[in-house]
């Protein structure tokens, strides 16, 4: 991310915690607040914190959201996240 953003000074950041299919244990876990997700959001609120990002989730997909707060509209940046999400995972309904 530290790469990224020394090149791309306005970039945002985004993720989907995946939710874990074991076949072995025949577990599948459920799409909303994955284990990954919970992991992966603790780390980002610790260890990037909000002053550079304004964090925004949705936890009914598992998805993580970090809008970089140098751009002029976080609303405009979260909108064409939204839909970036939908067209990589179609089967989301944020």
């Amino acid at each position: 991310m530290l790469s990224i953003l020394n090149k791309k000074p306005l970039a945002s950041f985004g993720f989907i915690g995946a939710n874990t299919i074991d076949s072995l244990k025949n577990y599948n876990e459920q799409k909303n607040f994955t284990k990954r997700f919970r992991v992966y959001k603790q780390a980002m609120e610790n260890l990037i914190g909000e002053n550079l990002f304004h964090h925004s989730m949705d936890t009914v997909n598992s998805a993580y959201l970090m809008i970089n707060n140098r751009n002029k509209s976080t609303q405009d940046i979260l909108s064409r996240a939204k839909i970036i999400f939908e067209k990589i995972y179609p089967e989301m309904n944020m």
